[in-house]
């Protein structure tokens, strides 16, 4: 699969949903390269005429045209916002060797919202999600998504559900802490008392042999 591709899937971890960037925003310049590919097709002939310089215009505009929807196709392919039940990835695509993967924790996530401008993405809603973190990670925001209200849905969800269990645990150890600390204390007030008695016996015994 593309997402075990993408990213190192945890013992157990379970993928959620897979977040990528709308076609139809990309459709003008998938139509470019389309064209720029066709286009020496339909000149082959007079450029064949010229001789070997044509040949190499010819086969100039078909290669470059083949690298560079290779290199599209590749960038949308593997550019995706992955979101499993433990955390938050996002992988950016850059070039054919260029990856940029930005991993977050729920509970590192300060605030979940998205953003739609312009008539077109209304009328289609396609939006940007954005991720403002704490500390030092690295906000994440992912463009042209198709209904991003349903990814901050879900985002917030998981996040109220892992800062609920993080409460969880934090509480916990706070009892086993106050434990611990009450056991001590026990222990230091139990041996307090036992000197209390064996200087009370010791002052007894003396007194007595007086």
């Amino acid at each position: 699969m593309i997402v075990e591709r993408l990213v190192q899937l945890k013992p157990n971890e379970e993928v959620l949903l897979v977040v990528r960037e709308d076609m139809i925003p990309h459709m003008p310049k998938f139509l470019f390269l389309l064209v720029w590919f066709l286009l020496p097709f339909f000149f082959l002939f007079p450029l064949i005429s010229f001789g070997i310089p044509g040949v190499v215009v010819f086969a100039f505009a078909v290669l470059s045209s083949i690298l560079f929807l290779i290199r599209y196709s590749l960038m949308r392919r593997y550019t995706a916002l992955i979101i499993t039940d433990r955390r938050i990835v996002d992988v950016e695509q850059a070039g054919l060797f260029t990856r940029n993967v930005t991993e977050l924790a729920f509970t590192q996530v300060d605030e979940v919202s998205y953003r739609i401008q312009g008539f077109w993405p209304t009328v289609l809603r396609l939006g940007t999600v954005c991720l403002k973190t704490s500390g030092s990670a690295a906000n994440v925001d992912f463009c042209r998504v198709r209904q991003p209200m349903r990814v901050q849905d879900l985002i917030n969800d998981l996040r109220q559900l892992h800062l609920t269990a993080e409460q969880r645990n934090q509480a916990k150890k706070m009892e086993s802490l106050t434990e611990e600390l009450t056991q001590e204390e026990r222990h230091q007030l139990e041996g307090r008392r036992r000197e209390k008695e064996r200087s009370a016996s010791l002052d007894s015994f003396f007194r007595s042999s007086i």
